[in-house]
């Protein structure tokens, strides 16, 4: 068997809110600057250099595509929903690449051993979509107080990583389920009946009581609403999951990240 080959995703239309975007000085959340930089570029630039990443597309509106000086090769527009988004982008990858990394163009703190931290762990489960969850005890130092949307789990309190590999001939060839799980986050009722009153009434009430699911049952009622393996995978450091949403979002990574030095351009 031919070892795994992936290719990465980068999501970048999405519009800011009015406050991230007098903050970052673009209506375009990929744009907003840092030190220099538009925020999609740090993201862009920790792709070139991850050691696991064969290809990469850039899924974007023109303007991102000539901000970041991308070639016709490795961009190309946005289609539609977030799933036409990924779906388009996978599509665009060289049909050598087996597995696709999915990746935002708000997580400027990803560091290339990130990804490739990520990439590596989620081929050893072997499985067919692999997402990355943030643990809460991981953000100490700076990153202690970060606001996330946590979740009380049997195993601590989680949020979303913002990182997925997924394998490719899944991803293209049922396209339709995906966008189907991923509209019914917009409807509670609708996904509450999908996942089991049960099971949404024990993460609710989790958060106040000792009643909390493992992370081995959010696993088998995503792998049932999916029809495929899933795996959740919990990352070492808390980088990948900080995502910039807000103005005070960008200020936060604005302090961690080192100022650009004249003249830097990147790969």
């Amino acid at each position: 068997m031919a070892s795994p080959r992936v290719g990465a995703v980068l999501l970048a239309g999405g519009r800011a809110s009015a406050g991230l975007a007098a903050a970052g000085g673009s209506e375009n959340k990929a744009l907003a600057d840092i030190h220099g930089w538009p925020m999609v570029r740090y993201v862009w630039e920790a792709l070139a250099r991850a050691e696991t990443v064969a290809h990469r597309v850039l899924v974007s509106d023109e303007r991102v595509r000539q901000a970041l000086g991308v070639r016709e090769g490795e961009w190309c527009p946005c289609s539609g929903g977030p799933v036409d988004n990924i779906v388009s982008g996978a599509e665009a990858l060289p049909d050598t690449v087996t597995h696709v990394l999915i990746v935002s163009c708000d997580t400027p703190l990803v560091r290339p051993a990130d990804l490739d931290g990520f990439v590596g762990a989620s081929l050893d489960l072997g499985v067919s979509l692999c997402y990355s969850v943030l643990d809460q005890r991981t953000c100490t130092g700076a990153f202690a107080g970060v606001r996330k949307t946590w979740v009380r789990v049997r195993e601590g309190t989680l949020a979303g990583g913002n990182l997925a590999l997924v394998s490719r001939p899944f991803l293209v060839d049922h396209q339709d389920r995906v966008r189907q799980a991923f509209e019914l986050r917009k409807s509670p009722f609708a996904l509450a009946m999908r996942l089991g009153i049960t099971f949404v009434l024990s993460v609710v009430l989790g958060r106040f009581l000792p009643i909390r699911v493992g992370i081995a049952v959010v696993e088998q009622r995503a792998q049932r609403l999916l029809g495929c393996d899933v795996k959740a995978l919990v990352l070492p450091s808390p980088e990948p999951g900080i995502d910039v949403d807000k103005p005070e979002d960008l200020e936060f990574v604005r302090g961690l990240l080192e100022p650009r030095p004249p003249g830097a351009t990147g790969a």
